[in-house]
């Protein structure tokens, strides 16, 4: 008769052990994160895509306490608990000293007048309430439009020559950062994207680094997304493969995807499926033997188990989707030789 150890002390302690660990990890990050959301050099979309990335790490950390509710003591669920309002209440505050200050302005006041006529002339100008509906839709149309659209991008702002790139929409393409690309960017964005490849490795060439990434709704994708000195969000990536040098790697709702990885921290998937590891090319891989590379201690937030997650696994040399030195040497360069998308997405073993 086989026996249930899961409930032995042993067990107990490595759950309560990878518990904190992990809230430990995610709480110093989103400490870094409020740090830099208090620098004045930040520009606003930065801002507005660390504090999304700061607002769902702290509904992790909520959703990670819940979970560990069942064997967690009362005491330590409170003072997890009172972390996470601490954590929320920062944020808060962030938010609110780097909000733009409104300019002081006088209100102009028009006087009122008896003559009927003059009323009639002061409303001559002011837009009717159904001249303002009608402007706000198609305010509104327009907005959609523009997201709609596949965007490519550098946004730069006067003050300095820090950029962000933005890539969104874009199906059955394949875009390069141009080498003549400003040397340093801000933070780098690859949404609602299939059937492409990406590539972005000129920050390594040039030994520059983005300061963070987010890759959201991709599929059926090669990307090659250079240094990050920062985190690495990738949420809803399916059928894809990354090639990814960062300090902190995130994936969120992903499944069947190849993560080629040098990372500085543990990375840290969450409900995904079908992910494998394996270590950075030789060809992408700037050699920093000071920092670690934990590209294989990776932490499944939704498998607090003592037994290996069976949701991520290495990449074995053997493996299907695995790619020889040699091939990303003939990929990288193949892009030079206007070699068509699908020969390109089949060398990286992404379709048949």
């Amino acid at each position: 008769m086989s026996m249930d150890t899961t409930e032995t002390p042993h067990s107990l302690a490595f759950v309560k052990a990878t518990f904190y660990s992990r809230f430990q990890q995610e709480e110093t990050t989103l400490q870094e994160q409020l740090i830099r959301l208090k620098g004045p050099a930040m520009q606003e979309s930065d801002r507005a895509s660390v504090i999304a990335q700061c607002q769902s790490c702290i509904s992790q950390l909520s959703d990670l306490l819940k979970d560990a509710s069942s064997y967690l003591p009362a005491y330590d669920q409170r003072t997890y608990s009172t972390a996470i309002g601490n954590l929320r209440d920062k944020l808060q505050e962030t938010r609110t000293a780097a909000a733009p200050k409104r300019k002081f302005a006088f209100k102009k006041t028009v006087p009122q007048k008896d003559s009927p006529s003059s009323a009639n002339d002061g409303l001559k100008d002011a837009p009717t309430q159904g001249q303002q509906a009608s402007s706000n839709v198609s305010d509104a149309t327009s907005s959609t439009q523009a997201t709609t659209a596949p965007t490519i991008k550098s946004q730069a702002p006067d003050s300095g020559p820090s950029t962000a790139v933005i890539v969104s929409s874009l199906s059955h393409a394949h875009y390069t950062l141009p080498q003549s690309s400003p040397q340093l960017a801000s933070s780098a964005s690859i949404t609602d994207c299939q059937h492409i490849m990406i590539d972005l490795s000129i920050t390594t060439r040039q030994a520059q680094a983005f300061a963070t990434m987010t890759i959201k709704c991709v599929t059926e994708s090669l990307l090659l997304c250079g240094r990050v000195r920062g985190p690495v969000h990738i949420t809803s990536a399916e059928r894809s493969t990354l090639v990814i040098n960062s300090r902190q790697v995130r994936m969120h709702e992903c499944e069947d995807c190849v993560v080629y990885l040098r990372c500085s921290s543990r990375p840290i998937i969450e409900d995904c499926k079908g992910i494998r590891f394996a270590p950075l090319p030789a060809l992408f891989d700037l050699g920093e033997i000071l920092s670690p590379n934990l590209w294989n201690q990776v932490d499944d937030f939704k498998w607090l188990r003592a037994e290996h997650s069976p949701n991520w696994s290495i990449l074995g040399v053997d493996d299907t989707r695995a790619i020889t030195d040699q091939a990303w040497k003939e990929i990288v360069a193949g892009k030079g030789q206007d070699l068509e998308l699908d020969d390109l997405l089949r060398a990286a073993k992404i379709i048949t």
